[in-house]
């Protein structure tokens, strides 16, 4: 009766409302409490009447959120899952969080300010290491505290050069369609699965092909970028529709994410989980606005990074060194490796950190 009325009345909260947040940790909490109120109800055969507050269960949206909403990049209602529910049984929560310059500089690597009629927006930057490329503060401060991190990765540095015969666009896009792609391979369905279903939805089919996938990976992406930088980005942020992404044209940038991500997926399963399973589950938040993860792939104890390049040179490494810096700021983090993988070569570079 317990958890009847408490879905009733989350249904009376929702109906007619235009925009509803649920709040995952409260309403989790919520129906959890009432499962161990009906079990001693049970256990004591008490019957009686209880009243319960919903208010706590519905959030205010920001701009950005309220932006998304609008322009579907996110639904108004998440069913709660299994997976969900035990993911956050099993989620503990980190202390140490610090905020400072050099962990705002490392954040925004990706990304750099322009002024567009007399608005600031976030565009992406002209190189993926801009800010690790460069003499400035942060840089003196890499080589210090990684000296020798950075003297052994020397021997292993290799050049090279793509040869895709890629449009901008697609050459724009190939890298996080990559990552994305193995992350879907490695961690399941669960990885992009609202992002599916909004693609399978924008292109009118049931089936679930490499197209809808690699849709996808972009709708999730523009997601994350816009949560991240706000919603000018979305402005720049470059997708393909399933539309397009079946036409010939567009046949070998297609089977290039597949044989790339595929590869990634593979180079990971066998170094981050090879005596471990397969889990999800380190929160990327950082609590600082500008940094939405702190790379590609993060286990308790290893950080991976993944280029699309042909190359792996120091600016490679100093990126991954400099997440592994940011890494310290957190109590429930303790890496002790970090991996630089190419995907167009399948070489990598892997140090143990003292």
């Amino acid at each position: 009766a317990d958890i009847a009325d408490f879905f009733y009345n989350l249904d009376c909260q929702i109906n007619g409302k235009n925009h509803v947040f649920l709040s995952f940790n409260e309403t989790i909490n919520q129906i959890l409490e009432l499962l161990s109120n009906t079990e001693e109800k049970l256990k004591n055969n008490i019957i009686d009447t209880v009243f319960y507050s919903y208010d706590e269960l519905f959030e205010e949206l920001d701009s950005e959120e309220e932006y998304m909403v609008k322009n579907k990049y996110i639904k108004t209602y998440h069913a709660i899952t299994q997976e969900q529910i035990e993911k956050y049984n099993a989620y503990k929560k980190y202390e140490k969080i610090l905020n400072d310059k050099e962990s705002a500089i490392v954040g925004v690597d990706l990304m750099r300010q322009i002024r567009f009629f007399d608005t600031v927006l976030w565009i992406e930057a002209s190189s993926v290491s801009s800010k690790v490329g460069n003499y400035n503060k942060l840089n003196a401060f890499l080589s210090n505290r990684y000296a020798s991190e950075l003297e052994k990765a020397k021997s292993q540095y290799f050049k090279g050069k793509n040869t895709f015969n890629l449009d901008k666009k697609c050459n724009s896009i190939i890298g996080y369609c990559v990552e994305y792609y193995s992350k879907y391979l490695v961690y399941g369905e669960s990885f992009l699965f609202e992002f599916i279903e909004q693609a399978k939805k924008d292109s009118n089919t049931e089936c679930i092909n490499n197209h809808i996938i690699i849709n996808a990976c972009m709708l999730k992406y523009k997601q994350l970028m816009i949560r991240s930088f706000g919603t000018g980005v979305s402005k720049i942020i470059k997708t393909i529709s399933v539309h397009q992404l079946i036409q010939e044209k567009y046949d070998y940038f297609v089977n290039l994410v597949v044989e790339l991500g595929t590869k990634t997926a593979n180079y990971v399963k066998s170094t981050l989980y090879v005596d471990k399973p397969i889990k999800d589950d380190i929160d990327p938040n950082l609590s600082i606005r500008h940094i939405a993860g702190l790379a590609d792939y993060i286990t308790s104890d290893t950080i991976l990074d993944v280029k699309v390049r042909n190359y792996i040179d120091e600016n490679c490494v100093r990126q991954v060194l400099a997440y592994h810096y940011l890494s310290t700021k957190r109590s429930d983090l303790n890496i002790n490796r970090v991996i630089v993988y190419d995907a167009v070569s399948d070489k990598s570079i892997i140090l143990d950190i003292k």
